[in-house]
């Protein structure tokens, strides 16, 4: 499993922080144990780029348990939790690429460069200024 976090022996302490967001976090504590059982997202492959804390962390969670192979990246390298990331890969089996403070051409680089999910394994690239599709429509993605 490919990752790249600060340093993955930080995953006890983040662990922690997930165990207590999940207390905290009752809505969708009931959609992980619900995606748990139905698994209604099982065989789909998912790439999100979002805040690493300890709340996105466990809506990965309930991603996951929904089925769904799961990969993350920091949004904002300014609000990124190592602890929490270093959980996600090493407790969780979650590709993350997030580290607090990294610069933004190093995060598109590992981002961009084939660890997003495509059928044909290449990275893609969504302009945040790309015209948004109709409803109903598909992003055209650009292979790197």
């Amino acid at each position: 499993m490919d990752y790249h976090v600060q340093d993955i022996e930080l995953a006890d302490q983040g662990e922690g922080r997930l165990e207590w967001a999940m207390r905290s976090m009752p809505v969708l504590n009931s959609i992980l144990e619900r995606f748990g059982r139905e698994r209604p997202l099982e065989g789909i492959r998912m790439t999100a780029c979002l805040h690493v804390t300890t709340e996105t962390a466990a809506l990965a969670l309930a991603l996951q348990a929904g089925g769904a192979d799961l990969k993350l990246c920091a949004s904002n390298p300014l609000s990124t939790q190592d602890d929490t990331a270093a959980a996600l890969v090493k407790n969780h089996e979650i590709s993350v690429f997030a580290i607090k403070g990294e610069g933004p051409a190093a995060r598109l680089f590992l981002w961009f460069a084939g660890h997003g999910h495509t059928e044909d394994g290449e990275g893609f690239l969504v302009p945040a200024d790309a015209p948004r599709p109709a409803a109903g429509g598909r992003f055209k993605l650009k292979a790197l």
